[in-house]
C-alpha cells in the first residue's frame, strides 16, 4: 500500500500543478497497472517466465536470453523481499523504529548486496559453460537448461 500512496501523491501534485483531470487519470491507470503486476508476480512459479519466453520467442538466443534475464530479475525481487523482512525483524528486535533517516542506508545496502549477487551469478553462469559465446537452450517440461559449448 505504500506504493499506492506514492502514486496518489504524484497524481495530487500533477493535478495541483495544472494537470487537472490528468492527475486522476494517472492515479487510476497506475493503480490498475500496479494491481496487475502484483497479481502476475504472486501467481508466477519458478521457471515459468523462462518457459513462456522460450515458447513465445523460440529456444535460441531471443527467447532463452530474455527468459533467463526475466527469471533472474524475478528471483532477485523475491530475495530482496526476504531481505527486507529480515531487516524489519532485526530492527524490531533492536527496538529501532523505522523512519525516513533509515531508508537511504537500507536502500544502499540492499542495492549493493543485489549488485554483488548479480555479479556472482554472472560469474557462475560463465563457469557453468560457454554461456558468453554459445548461449543455451531450455528443454520445456523437463525444467533443464542445456548449455551450448563454444565452437572449437
Amino acid at each position: 500500500m505504500p506504493l499506492v500512496g506514492m502514486i496518489a501523491a504524484t497524481a495530487l501534485v500533477s493535478a495541483w500543478g495544472g494537470g487537472g483531470a490528468g492527475g486522476l487519470s494517472y492515479l487510476f491507470r497506475m493503480t490498475v497497472i500496479l494491481l496487475l503486476a502484483a497479481w502476475a508476480y504472486a501467481e508466477t512459479e519458478d521457471g515459468e517466465v523462462l518457459a513462456v519466453a522460450v515458447w513465445a520467442l523460440g529456444n535460441r538466443v531471443g527467447g532463452f536470453e530474455i527468459g533467463l534475464v526475466a527469471e533472474m530479475g524475478i528471483s532477485g525481487i523475491s530475495v530482496l523481499r526476504q531481505e527486507i523482512e529480515q531487516v524489519r525483524t532485526a530492527m524490531a528486535l533492536k527496538g529501532v523504529r523505522p523512519g525516513i533517516r533509515w531508508i537511504v542506508p537500507l536502500a544502499v545496502t540492499l542495492i549493493v548486496t543485489e549488485i554483488r549477487r548479480a555479479d556472482e551469478t554472472a560469474r557462475l553462469l560463465v563457469v557453468r559453460g560457454g554461456y558468453t559465446t554459445g548461449g543455451g537452450r531450455y528443454v520445456p517440461g523437463s525444467g533443464r537448461i542445456l548449455w551450448t559449448s563454444p565452437p572449437e
